[in-house]
């Protein structure tokens, strides 16, 4: 073997090393974490469309917050107890909380992760399905 053939293959772990991403789990992450404003749209009826609201908090291994949708007489607050942003599928999963119902949310965000477009289920939002998409808003 020539002492150059040797030297590149001793010089190959550190190439891969210097490629990986130093990042641990102690560093900030954004992910979906901010908040984001769009519409509610019933599928059912696509002329009611009510503005929404929501700010949230990622820390990998979980998405809490808070949201508010704005309908004609009233303004319906819930807590997001729980969720889960996948950013290699860019999916998103959110379970949210308004006593006495609860709900999901199931979409996805764009490769930029400034939009949000999903399916919101549970009782008390809107009268049938639900489309939501939201904009990221800071």
């Amino acid at each position: 073997m020539s002492k150059l053939f040797r030297l590149g293959l001793l010089l190959l772990p550190l190439v891969f090393l210097a490629a990986c991403d130093s990042g641990g789990e102690d560093d900030p992450r954004v992910g979906v974490t901010g908040r984001w404003v769009g519409e509610l749209t019933n599928l059912q009826d696509m002329s009611q469309v009510f503005p929404i609201e929501i700010n949230v908090v990622d820390t990998r291994n979980n998405v809490t917050g808070t949201g508010v949708v704005q309908l004609p007489t009233e303004e319906l607050s819930f807590d997001i107890i729980e969720g889960l942003f996948q950013t290699p599928f860019l999916s998103l999963t959110l379970r949210f909380d308004r006593a006495p119902f609860q709900g999901s949310l199931v979409g996805n965000t764009n490769s930029a992760v400034t939009e949000i477009n999903g399916d919101l289920a549970g009782s008390g939002l809107a009268n049938g399905p639900v489309m939501l998409t939201l904009n990221r808003a800071n």
